[in-house]
């Protein structure tokens, strides 16, 4: 089992706060996570666009992060062996 959560419409600051609780909740649990989708934010049309993880954040310093601390992770799960949590219980 491998957790992470649907891509959440806020902004990056709320998305960042949510990214700190899912990796505490692997942590914690000792489960590993994948990076969730992003969501852009366009304030000259007011669109939401999904996004992968690498288009806004350097996916490898995070990555090196997570080994840095021991946090479980797994880069590429299939999609059977993902858990949707619900992202707002992250904050």
């Amino acid at each position: 089992m491998t957790i992470t959560y649907p891509a959440l419409q806020v902004g990056l600051t709320n998305q960042k706060i949510a990214l700190i609780g899912l990796v505490f909740k692997a942590q914690r649990e000792n489960t590993p996570l994948c990076l969730p989708g992003m969501v852009s934010f366009r304030p000259q049309d007011g669109q939401h666009e999904a996004c992968n993880f690498a288009q806004v954040y350097q996916k490898s310093a995070f990555e090196a992060l997570l080994r840095a601390f021991s946090i479980p992770y797994t880069p590429g799960p299939s999609p059977e062996d993902i858990t949707l949590i619900d992202g707002w219980q992250c904050f």
